[in-house]
């Protein structure tokens, strides 16, 4: 039993299992803090959670400038000269036709064919002319045209401008021939290598065959003029 006091009455707070007010509040906020403090990191954490962090933009790689190719320039050709091989066929337009000096021979006569290039451009002759005889004052051929002596092989000649080449015309002497009546003609009808054109020359010093079956002119390829 308590002691009474002087008043007779029991003194407060001094009973057993009496607490103190202060503490007793104390106690409560220290609880309610906890607990907010526990639900406010609960709250931390799941807003981490569901956070979705923003991708860091992958930069654009920046384009390697193409390097320039080096260009070497193409030097200037040197204009190639104009080969005589390119130059047209001497046309009957572009030449002078003459013939040589006669020379004897056993039972023939040889006579050259000059062309001379009387243009201003090189040409070129390959080849055989076309030669007859012709006369009665009018052109009339007289005898077969020349055959080509295949003993001389054709070759591509170039003519400069005043230059001259030459076919050797061989020309058997018609009084060897039975049945061959010799006649005088009045010259030549000639036709350069490759032309369709004819020049006549005129030469009367040489007897023609008046029989068309008899052959008395033979003509070799064109060749410098020597």
């Amino acid at each position: 039993m308590a002691d009474l006091d002087s008043t007779g009455r029991v003194p407060l707070g001094d009973g057993p299992g009496d607490k103190k007010p202060g503490t007793r509040g104390r106690t409560i906020a220290i609880i309610v803090l906890s607990v907010l403090a526990a639900i406010l990191i609960g709250i931390i954490i799941w807003l981490l959670a569901t956070a979705k962090p923003s991708p860091t933009p992958t930069p654009s790689p920046t384009p390697s400038a193409s390097p320039t190719p080096s260009v070497t320039p193409s030097p200037t050709p040197t204009p190639t000269p104009t080969t005589t091989s390119g130059a047209g066929i001497c046309g009957l337009s572009a030449l002078t036709i003459t013939l040589g000096e006669t020379q004897g021979g056993a039972g023939s006569r040889y006579v050259p064919i000059v062309f001379t290039n009387k243009g201003s451009t090189p040409c070129t002759l390959n080849g055989y002319p076309t030669v007859s005889f012709v006369g009665n004052g009018n052109g009339t051929q007289i005898g077969p045209s020349a055959i080509n002596d295949s003993t001389t092989a054709p070759s591509l000649q170039t003519v400069q401008p005043g230059q001259a080449v030459s076919s050797l015309l061989r020309v058997a002497v018609a009084q060897n021939f039975a049945g061959c009546t010799a006649v005088t003609p009045d010259g030549f009808r000639i036709a350069p290598p490759g032309s369709a054109t004819s020049a006549f020359v005129a030469m009367t010093s040489l007897q023609a065959c008046d029989n068309q079956n008899i052959q008395l002119l033979t003509v070799q390829a064109v060749i410098p003029l020597s």
